[in-house]
């Protein structure tokens, strides 16, 4: 009997760890700034359009409201592709090719966007992303905004 109970016990605690969602996508922390216009637009519309993308990469916006927008654009089981919406802008922004931009040349605000962006796209595979939000903790001298996107 207590076999038996010890191993439906370890089935359910295994099943809804294996189901569980990322802190990362599963935190909205947006509600916050929900009475922002630009986090209202993420919200509804779930794709980034040039007006974000010009937010994220604004020197005057802080990082805990990029980090809002991202987190409202939200995410997709099946994957979303606003970081390469991001890097289409970062390259007209920069007058190159998207297959040409350097994560050396981004300002570290756009580096931490764009991390996040991808963990957001792809939240199954976020390697790349938390390699890009490494080097955003570095420049930004480990702002907390980060380093909760991070953790």
């Amino acid at each position: 009997m207590k076999k038996q109970l010890f191993l439906i016990v370890f089935i359910f605690s295994v099943t809804s760890f294996l189901f569980s969602d990322s802190p990362l996508t599963s935190t909205p922390f947006y509600k916050a700034y929900s009475e922002i216009n630009i986090i209202k637009e993420a919200r509804v519309k779930g794709t980034l359009n040039l007006e974000m993308a010009e937010y994220l990469s604004s020197g005057s916006v802080s990082l805990d409201l990029k980090a809002a927008l991202i987190n409202a654009l939200s995410w997709d089981i099946d994957g979303k592709n606003n970081s390469e919406l991001y890097k289409y802008y970062l390259g007209l922004k920069y007058g190159v090719s998207v297959v040409d931009i350097q994560v050396s040349r981004l300002l570290p605000h756009e580096v931490f966007s764009l991390g996040y962006l991808q963990a957001m796209d792809n939240y199954f595979n976020v390697t790349d992303s938390l390699n890009l939000l490494e080097l955003a903790m570095e420049d930004l001298d480990n702002r907390l905004s980060v380093n909760l996107v991070y953790v």
